[in-house]
C-alpha cells in the first residue's frame, strides 16, 4: 500500500501499519466469521490487542462474543475453579506454601 500524501486509507490499511500481523477490521459479523474460519483450520486461540482505546474490548464483548455464544462457538459460563487449577491440575499447586497463592 502506498502511504503517500494522496493514498486513500481504509480501516484494514491502518490496522496494519506496524506490521502487526494478522489484523481483523469490520463489523462484529465480518470479525466472528473471521475467527470461525481460524478455528476451521485448527486455531485454538488468540491474543488479543486494542487498535485505538481499551474500549475496543468492550465492543468485542457486546458484538463479537455475542455472536460467538449465540452459535455455541464460545462458552457463556467459566467453570468453576481457579485458572491455576484449570492450567495445572487440581491438587497439584505450582507455587510453594507459604505463597499465599498456593492456598487457593
Amino acid at each position: 500500500m502506498d502511504s503517500g500524501p494522496e493514498c486513500e486509507w481504509r480501516p484494514y490499511d491502518i490496522a496494519n501499519v506496524g506490521g502487526a500481523d494478522p489484523v481483523l477490521v469490520g463489523c462484529p459479523e465480518r470479525i466472528a466469521d473471521e475467527l470461525e474460519s481460524w478455528v476451521a483450520v485448527g486455531i485454538d486461540g488468540c491474543n488479543l490487542a486494542y487498535a485505538v482505546s481499551s474500549g475496543n474490548f468492550e465492543e468485542l464483548i457486546d458484538g463479537v462474543v455475542l455472536i460467538l455464544q449465540h452459535c455455541g462457538r464460545m462458552q457463556t459460563e467459566c467453570a468453576d475453579g481457579t485458572l491455576r487449577g484449570k492450567l495445572c491440575g487440581r491438587g497439584r499447586p505450582r507455587l510453594a506454601l507459604p505463597h499465599p497463592a498456593a492456598q487457593v
